[in-house]
């Protein structure tokens, strides 16, 4: 193996682990695809697993599934990753990454979720990106604001 092969996988494991040291798992990557390419899925939820990964945690295909009826099921105190794909005015559609880390979370999960954001966002190519807080960040027309940016 030469010189430059090593250098080259190292320099990809690197990237592949967020600031905080968290893994992005395989899955979390195929599934986008699937979602984005195929359309397999309406969203993606993904968490982080004992400090270390990020997992899929559901894939939801059920492309009936409104951005309403997907946000009663966000859980209110726990941080998630999703992957959504929006539709809105009149046809028009995007996938949003949101980042989930709710002001009631606990500080240590504030914090591995947000430092470990930026990593997965970046394997997430073409969505439109924020981080939500509470619920007002989610609502169907703030996000349909920034779709349209």
């Amino acid at each position: 193996i030469a010189l430059k092969d090593i250098r080259k996988h190292v320099k990809q494991s690197l990237f592949e682990m967020s600031k905080s040291g968290v893994e992005i798992t395989d899955p979390c990557i195929s599934s986008f695809n699937e979602l984005k390419l195929k359309k397999k899925y309406r969203y993606i939820s993904m968490v982080i697993q004992d400090k270390k990964r990020i997992i899929v945690e559901k894939a939801e295909e059920d492309r009936a599934v409104t951005w309403d009826q997907f946000i009663a099921t966000v859980p209110p105190n726990e941080p998630r990753y999703y992957v959504f794909d929006f539709e809105y005015g009149g046809g028009k559609s995007k996938i949003v990454f949101m980042a989930w880390v709710p002001d009631s979370s606990p500080v240590s999960q504030r914090m591995i979720y947000s430092s470990s954001k930026i990593a997965l966002a970046s394997k997430l190519e073409g969505v439109v990106e924020f981080q939500a807080n509470g619920k007002d960040d989610v609502e169907f027309s703030n996000v349909e604001s920034r779709c349209q940016k």
